[in-house]
């Protein structure tokens, strides 16, 4: 872990030396509706961190969106700034790239939108969690990530399993060489369902890997009736295998 941070410490000091990127003759800025930007207006930022860009383009009014840029530069800097088609608009929570949830931000009117391209960067799969070891190390193989651990936590079943935890963690963006941990289970926590619809109900129970009875994917069986869970085969807070089967009892018929 240590060694991580000394790295990203690294990768932040050498973010201070900017270089000049220009691809495919595309320029940085553009005519955004009625606004007409400078050239070069975000120049100041290429090359930099990009936590510290986001942050910088936040407080400015722009709206960043964060993509992986295909075409080399310094890892770990910001490469490539560009205006997307948003103007004036207001949008939802957002995260920055360590990925924490900005909700003091949520119906901010931001003057325009920016597609902010991350060199030798990607971002962890943001619902990584509840997938099972196979499907976790495929995600991250296929975001580009090259240092992929797995740490096996209890008795662990080569068929049944799901990521518990992942470092970095789920939404954040990462350097493509840096060690990506992933914590593997087939324990997991039964989730309380009571009051819960059919369908809810059952989707929770695949989401944490656990097998729904009866499995209720539609309202076909029930249109026009309005049941919910009063009970289940395991307590909510038991501690059940993945793959396990949970009995669900409702107030009414489901199909």
């Amino acid at each position: 872990m240590d060694a991580m941070l000394s790295r990203r410490t690294a990768v932040r000091a050498g973010a201070l030396v900017a270089f000049s990127l220009v691809a495919g003759g595309a320029s940085a800025c553009t005519n955004t509706g009625d606004q007409v930007e400078e050239a070069g207006q975000f120049d100041r930022l290429i090359g930099t961190d990009p936590q510290e860009a986001w942050e910088t383009l936040v407080s400015e009014g722009w709206f960043p969106t964060l993509k992986r840029y295909p075409n080399g530069g310094t890892a770990g800097t910001v490469a490539l700034i560009e205006h997307n088609d948003q103007t004036h608009f207001s949008a939802d929570a957002c995260h920055d790239v360590e990925g924490t949830l900005h909700e003091e931000l949520e119906g901010t009117e931001w003057q325009g939108g920016l597609d902010v391209w991350l060199a030798g960067m990607s971002q962890i799969p943001p619902h990584i969690i509840g997938a099972s070891r196979t499907e976790g190390v495929e995600q991250l193989e296929e975001a580009g990530f090259t240092d992929v651990q797995v740490i096996e936590e209890g008795d662990v079943d080569a068929s049944h399993n799901r990521v518990k935890a992942c470092d970095p963690a789920p939404i954040s963006w990462a350097l493509l060489d840096e060690e990506v941990a992933l914590t593997i289970t087939s324990d997991v926590e039964m989730p309380d369902l009571v009051g819960m619809t059919p369908v809810d109900a059952s989707a929770e129970l695949i989401r944490v890997g656990l097998v729904p009875d009866p499995e209720v994917l539609t309202n076909e069986g029930y249109y026009g009736r309005n049941p919910v869970v009063t009970s289940t085969s395991v307590p909510a807070g038991s501690t059940v295998r993945v793959g396990d089967t949970i009995v669900v009892e409702y107030s009414e018929p489901v199909s």
